[in-house]
């Protein structure tokens, strides 16, 4: 689905995730799913509208964090939430919503969640030796696979870089 009737769905589930969090206000899994939903929502749209939604999901994410503070999957999606809305803007804003990403995936790692979108936050930040250490931890992991990381734009400021394109090789084998 796109367009309106998209967006008629996306709300639709909001009134829903809503009565979810009346029947069961300790549920962190309609908190977290009514975040993913908000910046799936938030993509699609541009200036104050997106804002908006990003920061409203940015709420959602903060109480299933505090509903389930040993969990990784709201701290993960917070912070890729962040740095969507980094994206958007500009200076100051920016890098405070930059930071802010960073922390949360350093939380869902600390939690046990992947650091591969760490990875690729340093990428797009231009801090190489972060990126790649990250990276690299990510792939011998197994979070993700080399053909991912090809096809990923967040690396394409590193693409042809001699120690990304080494990990990369030596990551297949």
């Amino acid at each position: 689905k796109s367009g309106v009737e998209a967006e008629a769905l996306y709300k639709d589930s909001f009134e829903k995730y809503h009565h979810a969090t009346q029947l069961k206000p300790d549920g962190h899994e309609a908190y977290f799913n009514w975040g993913n939903a908000l910046a799936l929502l938030a993509q699609t749209k541009s200036g104050v509208e997106a804002e908006t939604l990003y920061k409203d999901s940015f709420v959602k994410y903060r109480h299933a964090a505090q509903l389930k503070p040993d969990g990784y999957k709201a701290y993960y999606n917070w912070g890729v939430a962040l740095a969507e809305l980094a994206q958007l803007k500009s200076g100051n804003e920016a890098e405070k919503l930059y930071n802010e990403a960073f922390e949360k995936f350093q939380q869902a790692i600390k939690n046990g969640g992947s650091s591969y979108n760490l990875a690729c936050l340093y990428a797009i930040r231009n801090k190489k030796e972060e990126a790649l250490k990250y990276l690299e931890r990510s792939l011998s992991r197994r979070e993700f696979s080399v053909e991912f990381v090809e096809k990923d734009k967040d690396w394409d400021g590193l693409r042809d870089d001699s120690d990304f394109k080494r990990i990369l090789s030596n990551m297949k084998g």
